[in-house]
């Protein structure tokens, strides 16, 4: 695997990261036991993400932080500023699809720009899979909920 690519994918990991810290952070605050189990499963699947993510980097003999950067650490900060408005169950749904589109966007970049093989084909295919049903559901909430 070439640096750029190893590069990019750990973008992706980092990523994933996030999007466990946003749904963490927007599940506190929502009231709708609807969308706080699906927070909950989007979570789960995220680290489900995260850890296949790992385990594909370690295989290729590629190490990956233990901690988060700098960096990351203040994305999470800005984070919790921006969701400090988020007041009730339809903000939080839609700063949860924006999180998703972003996860979306992310996945779609990634397999425009690199070549990659079977496994890592098939890993990216499921994150895709699940970031969709999530945003689906999500949108059935907000339209069963309005």
């Amino acid at each position: 695997m070439d640096k750029k690519m190893k590069d990019e994918l750990e973008k992706l990991l980092k990523g994933t990261h996030m999007g466990i810290f946003t749904f963490d952070d927007l599940l506190e605050k929502a009231d709708c036991k609807e969308l706080r189990d699906l927070m909950r499963e989007a979570i789960a699947l995220f680290h489900r993400h995260e850890e296949h993510l790992i385990r594909y980097l370690h295989d290729l003999g590629e190490e990956t932080p233990n901690e988060k950067g700098m960096d990351e650490r203040f994305a999470d900060l800005m984070t919790m500023v921006k969701h400090l408005v988020v007041n009730n169950d339809r903000e939080i749904a839609d700063e949860a699809l924006k999180a998703i589109d972003m996860g979306k966007k992310a996945l779609h970049d990634f397999k425009e720009r690199y070549q990659v093989p079977m496994a890592l084909q098939k890993l990216l295919q499921v994150m895709g899979d699940d970031y969709e049903t999530i945003y689906h559901r999500l949108h059935r909430i907000v339209l069963t909920n309005e």
